[in-house]
């Protein structure tokens, strides 16, 4: 029944993702967060804020406004003390120039009564480092910005 009921509640944090509505996802996270989205890119970042998480959804909202995210299966392992949750997503946007974009996500998080205290992001790099390349292309310069960092 647990494990039912995380699913549940990973399920509702991609649909207020999709939504754009962050703030209802960050309130799930401890405030020593550990937070990883891996690559040398504008979103590339190792976070230890919530703060700095915000900035992240902010950035990732400014640079795919609309972005979607369609879960495929969510694994759940662990009990209320150490939970981990492994979400395999297909993440959707229009690009400013009109183009589809598509990708697959892998999320691994790590819940410790029932907060967020690892959060491990992996998309496909090569696919992400084209779309952020033509968002920059198209006037999105954050697309190509340095990292946050906290």
């Amino acid at each position: 029944m647990y494990h039912f009921i995380v699913k549940k509640i990973i399920k509702q944090g991609f649909r207020d993702l999709s939504a754009g509505d962050y703030e209802a996802v960050l309130k799930r996270f401890a405030r020593d967060i550990h937070f990883v989205f891996e690559g040398q890119h504008a979103l590339g970042s190792e976070l230890h804020s919530l703060d700095a998480v915000r900035l992240w959804f902010q950035r990732v909202l400014r640079i795919f406004p609309g972005l979607k995210f369609n879960v495929v299966q969510i694994v759940v392992s662990g009990w209320p003390w150490n939970t981990v949750v492994v979400s395999r997503l297909q993440v959707n946007a229009v690009l400013k120039n009109g183009q589809p974009y598509q990708n697959s996500l892998i999320q691994i998080v790590r819940l410790r009564w029932g907060r967020v205290v690892d959060d491990y992001l992996l998309e496909n790099i090569q696919k992400l480092s084209a779309a952020l390349a033509q968002q920059a292309q198209s006037g999105i310069d954050e697309a190509v910005a340095t990292p946050i960092c906290d």
